[in-house]
């Protein structure tokens, strides 16, 4: 962080994408580097020091190419991370993936079971698809892991998809974050927004389930003053600073949701995007205690903003972020809340 290394890519080889998630805040056409373009691409952000490659989409494995851009990728020693939905990885993909190690499967998944993760993809079978990757992958002990966007639709059924997951001996990542209104309008999708009552019925499960709840408070957030102090001398976050994004045309941004475009790689190199970039210079000197509306709140030792989700609610870096707020006040009143009953 404190010597800018571009540390983590998330490439977007393709917006192309054979199911249609509600949420998807993916364009629906975008121009797409070549093979030779993204070689050259890999080659020079290796060479500034990026070490973790995470190939996304759309969906990545309907580029033809994939697995020759994978093998180049780690050829030039990157870790490479693949975000998929799991219904196209081919029996040729994970024996590729198990002779070259240093690959990562994350696969979506919006349900419990086919009835309610299909209804949402828009797709029937992709569910079936989906856990039948999984599997082959653990098979062939290729590393997979199960992802999770909690929406209003997979929110009530969070206890069995941690549980699914489990049974099929895998990790779940899963986040609360869904892509708010943009400035094009209709790129993304509010409606499958989860409730006030649900998020903190899930807060509620996930810190409940803390074995030494006590412990765990005094150690992050009893001393709320030392708390906001600390966190209030760090960066916004890790945006421009170590990770970076680059879009299906070789655009580059400071992360997956900053709408900055700070170059294109069609026509500048990443050295001089990454070193030159007066925004970016403005963004690495930037910390949490900048932020004016966030200084004296309440709530900040509870808070995780991201400018990225607030520059696309409307406002910019320094705005205040109505999905912070909201989640750091119900995440406050569950801690303080289990805190109370562990007293008692």
């Amino acid at each position: 962080m404190s010597r800018h290394i571009p540390f983590s890519c998330v490439f977007e080889l393709t917006y192309r994408c054979n199911l249609k998630c509600e949420y998807c805040y993916n364009p629906p056409v975008s121009k797409e580097l070549s093979y030779d373009e993204i070689t050259c691409i890999l080659e020079s952000i290796a060479d500034a020091g990026t070490m973790f490659l995470t190939l996304t989409g759309g969906e990545p494995f309907l580029r033809k190419d994939l697995l020759d851009i994978v093998k180049y990728a780690r050829k030039k020693g990157f870790i490479v991370r693949l975000f998929t939905n799991g219904t196209h990885i081919t029996d040729e993909a994970i024996a590729l993936f198990q002779k070259l190690s240093g690959i990562f499967i994350s696969i979506s998944i919006h349900g419990k079971d086919a009835g309610t993760n299909d209804s949402f993809t828009g797709s029937n079978g992709s569910f079936d698809k989906t856990i039948k990757s999984v599997k082959k992958c653990k098979e062939a002990k290729v590393p997979v892991r199960l992802k999770c966007t909690w929406t209003k639709h997979s929110i009530p059924y969070h206890k069995e998809i941690k549980a699914l997951a489990k049974s099929l001996g895998v990790p779940l990542s899963s986040s609360l974050t869904v892509i708010p209104p943009g400035s094009d309008g209709n790129r993304y999708q509010m409606s499958c927004q989860e409730t006030e009552e649900k998020v903190r019925e899930y807060l509620t499960s996930e810190y409940g389930n803390i074995i030494d709840f006590d412990d765990f408070y005094n150690r992050t957030y009893k001393d709320e003053n030392k708390v906001a102090e600390q966190r209030g001398g760090k960066h916004l976050c890790s945006a421009g600073i170590s990770l970076f994004r680059i879009n299906p045309a070789g655009s580059v941004f400071p992360c997956v949701l900053m709408q900055n475009e700070l170059g294109n790689l069609k026509d500048d190199s990443f050295k001089d995007i990454w070193s030159g970039n007066g925004f970016l210079h403005k963004l690495r000197n930037l910390k949490r205690k900048d932020v004016d509306v966030c200084k004296d709140c309440e709530d900040f030792s509870y808070c995780f903003r991201c400018p990225g989700i607030t520059q696309l609610e409307g406002g910019d870096l320094f705005s205040k972020s109505n999905d912070a707020c909201t989640k750091a006040r119900l995440r406050k009143k569950v801690v303080q809340q289990l805190r109370k009953e562990v007293k008692i």
